[in-house]
């Protein structure tokens, strides 16, 4: 375990950590590993879906920047000259919950498949960001968005024609991030982002990447989880 500056606490599993290249995940029920404890995401867990047919895309999606394309296997999102694409959900997800994204890069470009979690619809305002591939270093990471910390582990290379299932959330104070159903990276944070962030957003840096679908789920699992260290001493 590491501390970063600020609020959050980094239990990464080190070592460089890249998925193995395999066929389109299954868009059904999966169960996960974090830490020791078992996580479902199935049809009762489910909450919200959307795999961006073309008829009714952005029905609950808006633009705040960037440029994003509907199509028949999915949205597209691009971006240019180091800046951000980003597309919000404009329902509100309130509480912990965990995010599942079907998503690839769209050749030559090979970065930066993100997921923001626990924003208002605006990167003017605090988010957390999960990222892939990125920081310019191909790297896996938690940032609160816009002034840190952020808690980052090696990617090493991405093959832009696979497909990764990229599950994101909160669980308490833990957010946690996995990829291809490996747990990538655990964070601990003492003061996480209040309910009234309850956006969720699609997004990508300098690159164009596609999203496939999304899912998101409400699942209790704070309860099942050891307390951290800050919930310990709180309680």
């Amino acid at each position: 375990m590491r501390w970063l500056t600020g609020a959050l606490l980094a239990l990464t599993l080190g070592g460089c950590i890249g998925p193995k290249p395999r066929p389109m995940p299954q868009q059904g029920p999966t169960v996960f590993q974090l830490g020791l404890q078992q996580v479902r995401l199935d049809g009762q867990s489910l909450i919200y879906a959307s795999d961006f047919i073309r008829e009714r895309a952005f029905d609950d999606w808006e633009v705040e920047s960037g440029s994003w394309e509907p199509g028949p296997h999915g949205v597209v999102g691009t971006s240019e000259h180091q800046g951000p694409a980003a597309l919000w959900c404009t329902r509100p997800f309130p509480g912990d919950v965990i995010v599942r994204v079907w998503a690839q890069a769209v050749p030559p470009h090979k970065s930066d498949l993100n997921v923001y979690l626990f924003g208002t619809g605006t990167l003017d305002e605090p988010c957390l960001i999960a990222g892939t591939f990125g920081w310019w270093t191909s790297r896996h990471g938690l940032e609160r968005h816009p002034n840190g910390p952020a808690a980052t582990v090696r990617a090493g290379p991405m093959d832009p024609g696979h497909i990764y299932e990229i599950i994101v959330g909160r669980a308490g104070q833990r957010s946690f991030l996995l990829i291809d159903g490996q747990e990538v990276l655990t964070v601990v944070e003492g003061d996480p982002l209040p309910r009234s962030h309850d956006r969720i957003g699609l997004a990508t840096w300098d690159a164009s990447v596609r999203f496939h679908r999304v899912e998101v789920h409400s699942v209790d699992i704070a309860a099942a989880l050891p307390p951290t260290d800050e919930e310990t001493a709180g309680g």
